[in-house]
């Protein structure tokens, strides 16, 4: 108990806003689950307990919180290829080991593991934005579906015409919600960038090495003619492709578009350092004995 407060606390003051949301976000889940069991059984209080303790033991596992319960934080310390990070002035920033949104799992000689965080291009806002606003229109068109479907059935009683119309107000609404949430990750995915002397796989995209140009930037948002004064501000995304041959294949990945040169530059420097011959091989004076005259 004690360690969890401490990773509490040190959560807080490294972090705050992301671990106040998520607190929130476990919150929501447990109201929200509880309200959906409601609609088929019959529930209490202490269901609320049972409830919160399955989520949030669903939420340990998911990696994306492994920070916010501090698990693996020992292995992503010792992670293998990880620089020590020097010493700063007090009260200084410490430097990033790696560009914001990304990670490097481990890097050898002859394999570099990459983590980018990335959406999938149009489906990472239609999803979300279709099912919201159908959770948006969902209580109000549940409830009159509801109210519509009691009276036709010939019931006239007050309290079971309002418990239907509450009941099917919020299975729409809280299902058109819960869509718009698992949407809205869905489609926000970190890929694995697996790199070896032969390959180069890009989430879902193998390259072979011989013909391979590396990672390139495609579009950025400020750069498209459909409401660039809307979309540049909200999204500020840019597309990804990978130069492969003469032309180059795109790919369905955009990633943060104020920090995209920054991905491209660092992940192309991994690339180029797994496999390439050690200083001695392509070094001409190395091994040699130069005299001096």
């Amino acid at each position: 108990m004690r360690k969890f407060i401490n990773r509490f606390q040190s959560n807080l003051k490294t972090k705050r806003t992301h671990t106040l949301l998520v607190i929130a976000g476990l919150l929501l889940a447990i109201i929200i689950s509880y309200e959906i069991l409601g609609l088929f059984l019959q529930v209490g209080p202490t269901d609320y307990l049972i409830l919160g303790a399955i989520i949030v033991g669903i939420s340990t596992r998911l990696k994306r919180l492994a920070w916010f319960w501090g698990r693996g934080l020992a292995s992503s310390q010792q992670a293998e290829g990880r620089e020590k990070v020097k010493e700063v002035a007090t009260f200084a920033l410490v430097p990033r080991e790696t560009p914001r949104g990304t990670r490097l799992v481990r890097i050898s000689d002859d394999e570099a593991v990459m983590e980018v965080k990335t959406a999938i291009r149009f489906w990472c806002w239609v999803l979300p934005t279709t099912f919201g606003v159908f959770a948006f229109l969902g209580f109000p068109l549940g409830a009159l579906i509801g109210y519509l479907g009691i009276f036709s059935s010939g019931h006239r009683s007050h309290q079971v015409v309002f418990q239907e119309t509450v009941n099917m107000a919020m299975t729409m609404g809280i299902g058109a919600l819960v869509l718009a949430v698992f949407s809205y990750f869905l489609t926000r995915p970190t890929i694995r960038v697996i790199v070896t002397p032969d390959i180069v796989r890009f989430g879902r995209y193998k390259f072979d090495r011989r013909y391979a140009r590396g990672l390139q930037l495609s579009f950025s948002t400020n750069e498209m003619n459909f409401l660039p004064e809307f979309v540049q501000p909200k999204l500020g995304a840019s597309g990804l492709r990978f130069g492969y041959g003469r032309w180059g294949e795109d790919m369905k990945y955009i990633i943060n578009g104020f920090h995209s040169a920054e991905i491209v530059i660092w992940v192309n420097e991994i690339i180029d350092r797994v496999g390439a011959p050690s200083t001695s091989k392509h070094n001409p004076m190395a091994g040699n004995k130069i005299e001096l005259l």
